[in-house]
């Protein structure tokens, strides 16, 4: 038989053998339950740091949507002013043709004005110093006149003849008789330029404007507009989709930074007849950064 004392050695230590797995049980957990609270932490982190980028894309689109609407209504209204002064100034070619530089000193976004008398043929015209001036021209068949002669508006969809994005306008002048023709504005649409280089988000993130067709308005970086539609994703669903998303999203691409993801948002507003597109694209790395 065992020693009274080597049994009760026997006991205590099957007694701290059971305590010792409890205490080590209870660690185990309490590390479990640390390592959970850290990744919901860092789970509510990375929600909260998400749903900021995504409030902060929306409102960029917004506002670069907004002062894109504002700039083209200004030339459009610039337009107007123009077609109600001709019947009340001077019918003389020197005239008019002082009217439409005075016009155009004041808004260098006309990169070409004219004056059509009611047959479609120019009565002034008038140029940028860097846009040739072939002289006045017949406009009797084209479509911003043939619009005029209706006494209708006309914009033009945007064309990229020199890789660079315009817009023709149009207007019809009435006189005291009625119809006298047509004041006709080509846009130089990279005077917009102030609104998307003003535009910032983290440290890497932009916005530019595209039409309907996917042509590229408006970017901080000139070099970037193409005479060709854009591919890259955020632009191929904004054109496909015509609507505002629900919330920004992670695309596999962006304009500026090919091959690297990044989150972006767009924001459909109309010119016009057609729909254009303030898009805002950010590297997913900068718009997570502060995670």
């Amino acid at each position: 038989m065992q020693p009274v004392s080597n049994l009760k050695q026997s006991r205590v230590n099957r007694i701290l053998g059971r305590t010792g797995v409890r205490l080590w049980g209870l660690f185990v957990l309490g590390a479990l339950l640390s390592i959970g609270i850290v990744a919901l932490m860092i789970v509510f982190s990375v929600n909260a740091q998400y749903q900021q980028t995504l409030g902060q894309q929306r409102q960029l689109a917004e506002r670069v949507a907004l002062q894109t609407s504002d700039y083209m209504a200004k030339l459009r209204n610039d337009l107007q002013t123009l077609a109600s002064l001709v019947p009340l100034s001077p019918q003389s070619p020197n005239g008019l043709t002082r009217l439409l530089y005075s016009v155009q000193q004041n808004n260098p976004a006309f990169m070409e004005l004219a004056i059509t008398g009611p047959d479609g043929t120019d009565l002034a015209r008038a140029t940028r110093a860097d846009v040739r001036n072939t002289g006045l021209l017949n406009r009797s068949g084209s479509e911003p006149f043939q619009a005029a002669l209706r006494s209708e508006s006309y914009t033009s969809r945007v064309t990229a003849p020199e890789q660079y994005p315009e817009q023709t306008l149009a207007l019809p002048i009435v006189g005291e008789n009625g119809l006298a023709g047509a004041v006709m504005a080509r846009i130089d649409l990279t005077t917009m330029w102030d609104i998307v280089s003003d535009a910032e988000l983290g440290q890497q993130g932009y916005a530019y404007v595209v039409d309907d067709q996917g042509l590229s308005i408006v970017s901080r970086d000139l070099s970037l507009l193409s005479a060709t539609p854009l591919t890259n994703p955020v632009v191929q669903e904004a054109i496909s989709s015509r609507t505002e998303p629900a919330d920004s999203k992670l695309y596999a691409d962006g304009l500026v930074t090919p091959g690297e993801p990044v989150v972006g948002f767009y924001q459909p507003f109309l010119i016009g007849p057609y729909t254009w597109y303030s898009i805002v694209e950010q590297p997913s790395r900068d718009a997570l950064a502060r995670v």
